[in-house]
């Protein structure tokens, strides 16, 4: 039996598109397992920041640190109007939601204070920071 030309090419055809199927398909594949994995990282973070703010409203109830205030703060005498800063901005440790990109999971993101949260002091302020008896 001979084989004719344009059976071959068919053949070859039929070859190459069965190459491209497997590979295509084990690409599928793995990108399906890169995405379950990225997926159970963002509810293990999700379930850390669950965690983190419950933690952060236990420990910042106000019957809690009322306590903590007379326990450490006992012989401290009030404050004079003259050490209170009106102006300065806490940064508040609560995270609403996480990043949309996966690339910046919560335990690779660096978090750095911005330079309005941390005033620089003048001489004035330095001055008037003293303790009045």
């Amino acid at each position: 039996m001979k084989i004719k030309g344009p059976t071959i090419v068919i053949y070859g055809i039929a070859l190459v598109a069965a190459t491209a199927l497997i590979l295509t398909s084990q690409k599928v594949q793995e990108s399906e397992r890169e995405l379950r994995g990225l997926q159970a990282a963002r509810i293990e973070a999700q379930d850390n920041l669950r965690l983190l703010n419950a933690e952060w409203a236990y420990l910042t109830r106000p019957s809690r640190i009322e306590e903590l205030a007379t326990a450490h703060l006992a012989g401290f005498g009030p404050t004079a109007t003259a050490n209170i800063r009106d102006n300065y901005d806490f940064p508040t440790p609560v995270i609403s939601e996480l990043p949309s990109s996966p690339s910046l999971m919560p335990q690779q993101a660096n978090y750095a204070a911005p330079q309005s949260a941390v005033p620089a002091a003048t001489a004035d302020e330095t001055a008037s920071a003293e303790v009045v008896e």
